[in-house]
């Protein structure tokens, strides 16, 4: 626990910091002043070089930069184990805070895996060293997709930010998991962050600089955005760009004037949505911040292609998408690939849709939260079932499957015991103890086969789930390659429905949109959720017009009938597939290579129009390995007869209503 002077010495390099946002030159005087009062050895001392070296790195003073390197390598070669891993953390958090500020996230990433610590030395470092490393950390991850490891790094930091006694902090982690968990798509424990946030933020409000007030109120406004509250929203950015306007901050500014323009895209305001742009891309230059640029370009031009002036529209989300490459932004890529897509598509330029898309799907296979398209990784599942063994129900079965065992081989080991000591006398005590051992090892088939299911069951629609596909692939009939019909299916507008009437009514989709394929497939065929708003269908099937039929009926079955929502509007649902039967030549296509051809199939779906199926029906070239690529010119290459297409509509769509 800090003293009560090291706590003093705390709160003053606090106010410094906030005083640092509105005057610089004043906070560095201070700064200096009060290191002259603290002991060298003071891990306060080191807190302090610490502050005053980010203060330089803003001010990209390299000279005076350079000149306290020194005292760094003296806290890292210092002859204590614990104030040298302390100095050897500040220094590396240092050089991701440089890396990070010149947008070289790769270098950025570099410097946090420099830092190893073991279990034992992290849990040694003072609590604000660990809530600033995993905060880092959790931005790093977040940056790469990897949601789930940016989620356990955020907590992790709540839990070092309380033990600072400093509210500011954990209001600081709180919105940040806020926003983590509203990237995954879990709304309600965003909206529970957001909200212990807020509460935090207005009970401190006199102690929290105003640009600290802004982010709470930013971090609000994406919830209510997410959550479709659309006005809510506005207002929520509004108050911040309010707050902010008197203190001038410029980057934040930029943002909030990016998510103000992405509200009028949502809303089809699409002239409001350019001029808050314009207004956006003029701060991000003169702050020279990269992210505003970038979602300033990206707004403006989607919305002039929603106006209908496509090829200015399409450039200017180009410069977007060339700012984020620069940066090594893989999530902001794709998701301007994907958006760029959409946009195109509803502007009737369909080949620049389909290429758009393209872009996306190569991009989202590289991130962790798109890998469930490589069929036999299970990364995701192993999350899911982790989350869901942690949570209650899995685990007290689990638990009570690990007692039977153990009671099962116990009852064993004395049955055969007796036997050896007691002889026929025992015997009586031995058909009871067998008894027992029959019932534990019963027991233990039953939690068995009830984990076995679970493990195999999506916990929302009741589908199979991955793990079921690893068990039906593993089947000795198709260990060496595809055999059947395979079938990819997206829901049309899934994030409208989300945006529109929220995530209770998506999983309300959901569930009716998995009964409708249950419904639509033969008994014995395979239908699992493979993630999100897809769903996987497998049969034995290898006959084309049967595998046509299928997906026929699949398409009718969906868009025949709306979805009655609880609040009574119902929405009309349609879906894209993509399908083939295999094998498709004479020698075996892998799993996988099958899964990412009816992937392909789908966003072709997708790029013409959805609410349509299309399938690979013959290949005719030299070997399976060719298929990527003549995928890629698929049109092309039907004109030249190496493959053939078709493409199957689904019904008239009824209009929403309530």
């Amino acid at each position: 626990m800090p003293t009560a002077s090291s706590a003093s010495t705390l709160e003053q390099l606090d106010a410094i910091a906030q005083l640092h946002e509105r005057d610089a030159p004043r906070a560095l005087r201070e700064l200096e002043a009060l290191r002259a009062t603290v002991p060298a050895r003071d891990p306060m001392a080191l807190e302090a070089l610490y502050l005053l070296a980010a203060f330089r790195q803003t001010a990209k003073d390299e000279a005076a930069l350079a000149a306290l390197e020194p005292a760094f390598q003296a806290w890292m070669q210092d002859s204590d184990a614990r104030s040298a891993t302390l100095g050897r953390v500040a220094w590396q958090l240092l050089q991701y805070r440089k890396h990070a500020l010149a947008r070289d996230l790769p270098a950025a990433r570099g410097a946090l895996e420099a830092i190893r610590l073991t279990p034992q030395q992290e849990q040694g470092l003072p609590s604000l060293w660990r809530w600033r490393l995993n905060e880092r950390r959790a931005t790093a991850a977040e940056q790469q997709g990897k949601l789930d490891d940016a989620q356990a790094y955020r907590l992790s930091a709540v839990r070092a930010a309380e033990e600072t006694g400093e509210p500011r902090r954990a209001i600081e982690t709180m919105t940040a998991l806020a926003f983590t968990y509203g990237i995954q798509g879990d709304q309600a424990a965003a909206q529970s962050w957001i909200d212990q946030a807020v509460a935090r933020m207005e009970a401190n409000a006199s102690r929290l600089s105003n640009l600290e007030q802004a982010n709470v109120l930013t971090a609000l406004g994406a919830v209510q955005t997410d959550a479709g509250r659309l006005d809510d929203a506005a207002r929520s950015y509004e108050r911040a760009l309010a707050i902010l306007t008197k203190d001038g901050d410029v980057p934040t500014r930029a943002v909030l004037l990016g998510n103000l323009a992405d509200i009028g895209l949502k809303t089809r305001n699409y002239p409001r949505a350019i001029r808050l742009s314009e207004e956006a891309l003029a701060l991000g230059i003169a702050s020279k911040n990269r992210a505003s640029e970038a979602l300033a370009n990206h707004n403006m031009g989607v919305a002039k292609i929603a106006m209908g002036r496509v090829a200015e529209g399409k450039a200017q989300v180009m410069k977007a998408i060339a700012i984020e490459r620069e940066d090594g932004n893989l999530v902001e890529m794709s998701q301007g690939w994907a958006e760029l897509g959409h946009y195109l598509e509803t502007a009737g330029d369909l080949a620049g849709a389909m290429s758009a898309y393209a872009e996306y799907r190569t991009l989202a296979d590289s991130l962790e939260r798109e890998d469930r398209r490589k069929a036999l990784l299970e990364a995701q599942q192993r999350y899911d079932d982790d989350r869901r063994m942690a949570e209650g129900e899995s685990l007290r079965k689990a638990n009570d499957l690990n007692t039977a065992l153990a009671e099962a081989r116990r009852l064993q080991l004395l049955l055969w015991a007796l036997v050896l000591a007691c002889g026929v006398a025992a015997v009586v005590l031995l058909v009871g103890l067998w008894r027992r051992t029959r019932d534990a090892n019963r027991l233990l088939a039953q939690s068995n086969e009830v984990l076995a299911e679970q493990s195999e069951r999506d916990p929302l629609t009741g589908l199979g789930n991955r793990h079921q596909l690893t068990r039906l692939l593993a089947q000795p009939g198709r260990r060496q390659g595809a055999v059947g019909s395979l079938f990819l299916v997206d829901v049309d507008f899934f994030k409208q429905v989300n945006d529109r009437h929220g995530h209770a009514a998506g999983d309300q989709v959901l569930v009716e949109i998995g009964q409708r394929l249950r419904q639509a497939t033969r008994d014995g065929d395979a239908v699992l959720r493979w993630g999100g708003e897809e769903f996987l269908v497998l049969t034995d099937a290898q006959d084309p017009a049967v595998a046509q039929a299928l997906a026929q009926r699949v398409l009718n079955s969906v868009a025949e009938s709306p979805v009655v929502l609880a609040d009574g509007h119902w929405v009309p649902v349609s879906v894209s597939m993509g399908f083939a039967r295999f094998p498709l030549a004479e020698a075996p296509i892998p799993w996988e290579a099958a899964l990412e051809l009816v992937d392909q199939l789908m966003y072709r779906a997708k790029a013409h129009g959805r609410n349509q199926a299309w399938s690979l029906t013959e290949l005719h070239a030299p070997s399976a390995q060719d298929l990527p690529a003549l995928m890629a010119e698929a049109d092309a290459a039907q004109e030249r007869g190496d493959l053939s297409l078709i493409q199957l509509r689904g019904p008239r769509l009824a209009e929403a209503g309530a």
